[in-house]
């Protein structure tokens, strides 16, 4: 029996916690801000980028921590889209 592999994240804390994953996990992670003003983050798969799109709303940014160096990129609506798009075609890790 092995640890539990924690993929989501919700609070003051999310922030902290997702970029120490991305940098020492090696993968990717989106980070948002609901629709109540509370931060969430989550790996970096189709159905958590579309979770934090429809979460989000069309005004408020995603944040995207890459892999190994947490650089944060900040997304707008159009650009979630495109990323969506290429998660779903395998073109992100």
């Amino acid at each position: 029996m092995g640890r539990p592999v924690v993929t989501y994240f919700e609070g003051p804390m999310a922030w902290q916690n997702a970029k120490k994953k991305a940098i020492f996990g090696g993968k990717s992670w989106v980070e948002w801000e609901n629709r109540e003003g509370v931060a969430c983050a989550a790996r970096a798969t189709a159905a958590n980028v579309k979770r934090a799109m429809l979460e989000s709303g069309t005004q408020k940014p995603i944040y995207c921590l890459h892999g190994y160096h947490a650089y944060a990129e900040i997304m707008n609506w159009n650009q979630s889209i495109r990323w969506l798009r290429n998660i779903r075609r395998g073109y992100w890790d």
